[in-house]
């Protein structure tokens, strides 16, 4: 009896699929997502950090601009108790080129901090997106602070493997969820990998 080659192709797919290479599809798809996950997560935190630390600086120069104008009015009302004095004068051109530069730095900064706050809330959008997205299918599991560093949580499967079983695929009610998931517009290829060794595993 002749087999159609797609059943035979199928038949012997399920079978010859390296262990190394099932395993590496499931935990290379979480590898994938928990990257991108964590790339969103970096990129809010450093947004909001940056803005913080505008915040702080601005701060600074605004205490120093109320800082300049205050020896500015000091030396012009010097000078105008008294005749032409070239010292005090050039007291004067410094004390009001000073008080420019502050004032200009602290408009620069305004605007900097301006565009830095308008820059959260994507980089916020984009994290909760692709957690609200792979939330199915993966989870976010705080982990201990263990002294080394690293992040305070960790992504993983909400469905874990069963011991000894060579091929873990994916619960049939999850595959769909993973196959809507996008991430920059696609699919990343390891969690295309995996939904097609899920599909074909007994």
């Amino acid at each position: 009896m002749n087999l159609n080659p797609f059943w035979l192709w199928l038949a012997t797919s399920a079978t010859a699929v390296p262990v190394e290479y099932q395993v590496n599809a499931r935990e290379g798809c979480r590898q994938a997502v928990a990257g991108a996950y964590v790339q969103a997560y970096d990129e809010s935190a450093r947004a909001v950090a940056y803005v913080a630390t505008l915040k702080e600086q601005l701060s600074a120069l605004k205490v120093a601009s109320n800082q300049a104008k205050k020896e500015l009015a000091a030396i012009e009302s010097s000078l105008a108790k008294q005749t032409y004095d070239v010292d005090k004068a050039s007291k004067l051109d410094m004390a009001a080129a000073n008080a420019r530069a502050v004032l200009d730095q602290t408009v620069e900064y305004q605007k900097m901090l301006d565009s830095a706050e308008k820059a959260v809330a994507p980089t916020r959008q984009r994290e909760q997106d692709i957690r609200r997205q792979f939330g199915k299918v993966f989870q976010i599991e705080s982990v201990k602070d263990n002294g080394k560093g690293g992040y305070p949580f960790r992504v993983s499967y909400r469905t874990p493997c069963p011991k000894y079983r060579a091929l873990c695929p994916l619960p049939a009610d999850q595959q769909a969820e993973l196959e809507a998931l996008r991430i920059d517009g696609s699919l990343p290829d390891s969690c295309r990998k995996y939904l097609g060794q899920s599909k074909i595993a007994p």
